[in-house]
């Protein structure tokens, strides 16, 4: 994967971006163990990925 500087939008301390995931890949990468808080995302009843985005969420217009 090649690497890409996001320093310029204020981003920075990222160890892996991934683009563009399956669903699978995204179920796993959000719900793994080792995350903590706001990292992780939590398995409804229904089976879907619940995750907290902060106070700042939806459209503007």
């Amino acid at each position: 994967m090649a690497k890409i500087d996001l320093s310029k939008y204020g981003i920075t301390g990222t160890t892996e971006v991934v683009y563009n995931p399956s669903y699978e890949l995204l179920f796993e990468e959000e719900t793994k163990p080792e995350l903590e808080g706001y990292e992780k995302g939590q398995v409804s009843e229904l089976g879907a990925v619940n995750v907290m985005t902060g106070i700042y969420t939806g459209r503007s217009p």
